[in-house]
């Protein structure tokens, strides 16, 4: 499982070839967006599964899902601008559970996650506030077995919840 304090949603990823001048150009980037966005509060609520059922996730809720979206085609427009391309679809979500995080030899037998085995009709999370962009790097784990945070960019407000 996920911990709350490593909860995300994942805007994009890159394949950044100079990765310290790339890095610099991508958080300059991010931090244009960033100056010109508001913290926000997002809601979550049902689970479904992604790829081959090796990651769970929580949808964005629907009255959310503008504003993560919009905020995602914001970044996506500023990579662009860098001459970055976004390599994969957007689709909202917070990951709840995946499989590649599981110790070694429990995840060959395990099966696929199945919304249906989980019995959780109308679940509902609390909002989640949403305060800035995070940068990981994917080929490292941070030793708790998921991304190294490399770059931090805060909103230009916070939303008091």
């Amino acid at each position: 499982m996920v911990s709350p304090s490593k909860a995300h949603f994942t805007l994009q990823t890159l394949i950044l070839h100079n990765e310290e001048a790339d890095l610099q150009c991508v958080v300059s980037a991010l931090g244009s967006v960033a100056s010109m966005t508001t913290g926000f509060a997002v809601s979550l609520g049902g689970l479904s599964t992604m790829g081959d059922g090796s990651v769970l996730f929580a949808e964005v809720a629907a009255g959310s899902r503008q504003q993560v979206c919009s905020l995602a085609s914001s970044i996506n427009a500023a990579l662009r601008r860098i001459g970055h391309r976004p390599d994969m679809p957007f689709q909202p979500h917070v990951t709840v559970a995946k499989r590649s995080q599981l110790g070694k030899g429990s995840k060959k037998n395990m099966r696929p996650f199945d919304v249906r085995d989980l019995a959780m009709d109308g679940l509902a999370f609390s909002p989640v506030a949403v305060e800035g962009l995070v940068v990981c790097r994917m080929s490292s784990t941070a030793g708790d077995g998921f991304y190294e945070v490399v770059a931090m960019v805060p909103f230009a407000s916070q939303l008091a919840m």
